[in-house]
């Protein structure tokens, strides 16, 4: 049986902390970089203790469904989630403690009540049961469906609303008579303002569960078989693990089977936002803290528009172990709905153009000397930290010349996060073509989000996820044929 080790548990925590700050923050200079590694792994710098702090248990008292039996609980309780007890959300036959019996018993009774208890130790649903059980009362005599606000909860710091609410999400999932929203410093209070990035056209969690597409095309999307994790815990030396990564598999040979995809009639369907990984699963994290430890590789591969001159640029600045090119990430779009996405004012204000400039690095490179500052943190005898810096001569690699081109994502991100119904467990999310797909070849949604008809009412694009197919947008290859479209780019990275 393992133990818990507080003294390698607080390591674990601090080396997390430490690893998230130096990879959060990356540093291309080298002497930046270990000296900043070199200040945050100093004793006491970023973290001091573990201190130890033993709390005493609370006594217990009835379980809820001891209390539906005895008549004190709404008997509604029990239908709140018709799921297993262990995967309830609010456990029935688990028993309460007894000021969570205590405060839904002086509730029910019409009393008024303020508990004081220590951290831990449930307070949340000292309020949370009592209203609940006069909500499920109201449900059992038919009052509910009347109009009106019948609880405020209020919390001093946003988490714990965003907490709260994720928490009502999971357990009013599949009870949709029971209605909650978050206010907080954000909510827009012109009516205008407010209905923006929400009431638009309809909740799509209701598209996506309750829709079902029957005229998907059938593609097998190739799989990786290989175990390539099994030599990983005997790799001892870094030469090993280089020669590891660098060893052929299967999961990267397959790319062009994964780039451009065949269905079985025949039809070819090229990937502009493929995401592909493989994780070890006999790998078990063992850090406490905020982090989880895991061990995966993954493949992606991103697509924009670009002219013909710009890609025989592009074509000549790939290298066989990568690029130079820092390439835009996709647009995470909030504030519009997919309905109106592409055409819409509030388009038009996001997008004032599609076009994104990157830089390319061509020529090579060359070495040049810079005299730069180096800080040095020096603790005081107060324990305040100060600042020093030393000037340092340092040798670095620059491009010979930087050329700017502009480039178009041939895709969007659209991000859902609020619904109605409470039936999404996370934000509802899925790929859309850019604009100018969607004009140039004269798409449109029928009943279901995420999939695009041409006049002819082919299915032309869509993002697979939606489908559970794989992780990308399909496009139909050939709709990207000229002279339907000019140049179409497909830049790779590698991870």
């Amino acid at each position: 049986m393992n133990r818990f080790d507080p003294i390698v548990a607080s390591d674990n925590i601090k080396q997390s902390y430490v690893d998230y700050i130096t990879t959060s923050f990356d540093i291309a200079d080298k002497e930046y970089a270990k000296e900043l590694r070199t200040q945050l792994e100093k004793e006491g710098f970023v973290a001091k203790g573990p201190y130890l702090d033993v709390s005493g248990s609370y006594k217990t008292g009835e379980s809820l469904s001891q209390l539906i039996a005895s008549g004190i609980a709404s008997r509604v309780f029990a239908e709140l989630e018709p799921v297993a007890e262990q995967k309830r959300e609010l456990k029935l036959e688990r028993s309460l403690y007894l000021h969570q019996v205590e405060a839904l018993k002086k509730a029910a009774a019409g009393n008024n009540l303020v508990v004081t208890t220590g951290t831990g130790s449930g307070k949340t649903e000292c309020f949370l049961l009592p209203i609940l059980h006069s909500l499920l009362k109201e449900k059992e005599i038919g009052t509910l469906s009347a109009n009106g606000v019948r609880a405020i909860i209020i919390y001093p710091m946003n988490a714990l609303a965003n907490d709260q609410i994720k928490r009502m999400r999971r357990l009013l999932r599949n009870y949709p008579d029971i209605t909650f929203g978050l206010y907080n410093g954000n909510t827009e209070h012109a009516r205008a303002k407010a209905r923006e990035p929400y009431v638009r056209d309809f909740d799509p969690t209701l598209n996506i569960n309750f829709l079902k597409p029957d005229f998907l095309p059938t593609i097998q999307y190739p799989k990786s078989e290989e175990n390539i994790f099994s030599q990983i815990e005997s790799l001892t030396s870094e030469a090993e693990i280089q020669k590891w990564t660098k060893q052929s598999t299967s999961f990267f040979e397959s790319l062009s089977d994964k780039l451009v995809l065949r269905d079985l009639k025949g039809t070819e369907w090229v990937n502009l936002n493929l995401y592909d990984s493989l994780k070890n699963k006999e790998f078990e994290s063992t850090t406490v803290g905020f982090s989880k430890c895991s061990q995966e590789i993954w493949l992606t591969a991103h697509s924009y528009f670009v002219e013909p001159k710009v890609f025989e640029i592009l074509k000549k600045q790939f290298i066989p172990d990568g690029y130079d090119i820092d390439f835009p990430q996709r647009s995470n779009i909030y504030g519009l709905y997919n309905r109106e996405y592409s055409w819409s004012p509030g388009y038009k204000s996001i997008f004032q153009t599609s076009y994104t400039e990157v830089e390319i690095k061509i020529g090579g490179k060359k070495h040049i000397k810079e005299t730069v500052e180096l800080p040095t943190f020096v603790c005081t005898e107060d324990g305040d930290f100060v600042v020093k810096t030393t000037k340092k001569q340092i040798e670095k690699l620059v491009p010979h010349n930087v050329v700017r081109v502009k480039v178009v994502p041939t895709y969007s991100h659209l991000l859902w996060e609020e619904e109605y119904d409470a039936s999404q467990k996370e934000t509802t999310s899925f790929d859309v073509p850019c604009k100018e797909i969607i004009e140039y070849l004269h798409l449109k949604q029928r009943e279901y989000d995420g999939y695009y008809f041409n006049l002819d009412n082919e299915l032309v694009c869509f993002d697979a996820s939606l489908s559970g197919m794989c992780n990308g947008f399909l496009i139909r290859k050939d709709f990207l044929q000229p002279p339907v479209l000019v140049q179409i780019c497909l830049f790779l990275c590698f991870l």
